[in-house]
């Protein structure tokens, strides 16, 4: 298992058609660039079953599917979410029970839960959506360290 964190890389936005629309749509909906970019390749396991929830062995394949999400941390202490796709309505939060459960997490990592999020993808699974915000407080912590 690897102890350095997640992996990196810089990229040319413009090289990437997906990251540029991204970027965009970014912009018209914070009025900002993004500060960061977070991919989570995606993943199935190929046994078809949630077996490593009890300890068991998994074998995981990767699949052309991805999410790609632009990040900008914010000191409004709000979280602001946007997805590319319009059937899925942005959203900004500020109640108090889904603030807290996103500070204690991001916390762990030395954030203060303040950051605008924008997603190019179907809606993930759930394993997808934690992994990807545990990836996201590191980037960031990384950021402010780095």
């Amino acid at each position: 298992m690897a102890t350095e964190g997640p992996v990196t890389c810089r990229v040319q936005v413009a090289e990437h058609p997906r990251l540029l629309k991204l970027k965009e749509i970014f912009n018209s909906k914070f009025g900002s660039i993004p500060k960061f970019y977070v991919r989570a390749p995606g993943r199935v396991n190929i046994i078809g079953e949630h077996i490593d929830y009890c300890g068991y062995s998994v074998l995981p394949m990767a699949v052309e599917q991805d999410m790609l999400i632009a990040v900008e941390p914010v000191k409004t202490h709000t979280l602001q979410l946007a997805n590319t796709n319009p059937l899925y309505p942005g959203k900004i939060s500020s109640s108090e029970d889904y603030q807290q459960k996103e500070k204690y997490l991001l916390k762990k990592e030395n954030q203060d839960g303040s950051v605008d999020k924008c997603w190019y993808s179907p809606p993930p699974s759930a394993t997808s959506k934690l992994q990807l915000k545990y990836r996201t407080a590191i980037t960031q912590n990384l950021l402010k360290s780095g």
